[in-house]
């Protein structure tokens, strides 16, 4: 059974990918979150960085997508690859092996103390359609 992981934050490094003989490819980057500051200490938290490798079209979808500094969510399992450095010792590296990403876009709260309710009485309603209105086929985007 494989940890879960849901990441929200912001690509903190190139996006690169590789290709191999057999046609696959991985595109591996790194994201980031940064926690602010302390507000005792006026010192910086911890950044958390996670890195992150997406296989075939959703890499190539990251790859075409994004890039560094971009706000972005990811999903997917956690895994540990292990191997032996130039020097032999055993290096172990966790990643996420991405199976979904979204745009990490949040929305921003409102700055100029506007009133909310006033905002949305201005809101325009869509109007109200019933089964008798014919569609215009003209309109159809595909």
């Amino acid at each position: 059974m494989a940890i879960e992981i849901k990441a929200t934050g912001k690509i903190g490094s190139n996006i690169k990918i590789q290709y191999f003989d057999s046609g696959s490819s991985v595109t591996k980057f790194s994201v980031y979150s940064s926690n602010g500051k302390n507000q005792k200490t006026d010192e910086w938290n911890p950044t958390t960085w996670v890195n992150c490798e997406a296989w075939g079209e959703l890499g190539e979808f990251v790859a075409n997508s994004f890039q560094k500094g971009d706000p972005i969510e990811v999903h997917g399992s956690m895994s540990t690859q292990e191997w032996e450095n130039k020097d032999g010792e055993t290096v172990k590296r966790d990643s996420v092996r991405v199976n979904a990403v979204g745009y990490g876009i949040r929305k921003k709260a409102d700055d100029d103390g506007g009133d909310r309710q006033s905002q949305k009485s201005t809101r325009q309603q869509p109007s109200k359609k019933t089964w008798d209105d014919e569609p215009n086929l003209d309109d159809v985007p595909f």
